[in-house]
């Protein structure tokens, strides 16, 4: 794991796929976070930050990746515009999914404005569902 822990560089998140020694999942992510830590740019250290946690979670169970990480995942959430984007990519999809069968293929409009709209914006959509009667009821403003 030391070959990783360069402070300040990409490369101490590859860290979390190495082999920790003596260290625990607490005090390796301790050396992970310090060297992300380092980095001044922080549009650099959110991706970095997101990048752990997704190698975290592909080598740990999600207890583990939180213990790792040093805080709970969900709250990246907030921070993360990386995951913010494929959180409301995923409402989309889920909206325009749910909806098809009742409403039929969406027009090329209502798909671009589904995928441009912000997760407050799906939300209240979603909310329709249940007494909207076409596309355009479902999408209005």
């Amino acid at each position: 794991m030391q070959t990783f822990l360069i402070p300040g560089s990409s490369l101490a998140v590859a860290g979390v796929l190495s082999d920790f020694g003596p260290l625990s999942l607490e005090e390796a992510g301790l050396q992970i976070r310090g060297c992300i830590d380092a980095v001044t740019d922080l549009e650099i250290k959110e991706r970095l930050l997101y990048h752990l946690v997704v190698l975290a979670g592909m080598r740990f169970n999600k207890g583990q990746a939180e213990t790792i990480i040093g805080r709970n995942v969900s709250v990246l959430e907030k921070y993360s515009v990386t995951l913010q984007y494929f959180i409301r990519r995923a409402e989309a999809r889920l909206l325009l999914a749910t909806a098809e069968p009742v409403f039929g293929n969406p027009p090329q409009h209502i798909v671009e404005k589904v995928n441009e709209a912000n997760s407050e914006k799906l939300l209240d959509w979603s909310r329709r569902l249940r007494t909207a009667q076409s596309w355009t009821e479902l999408i209005a403003d």
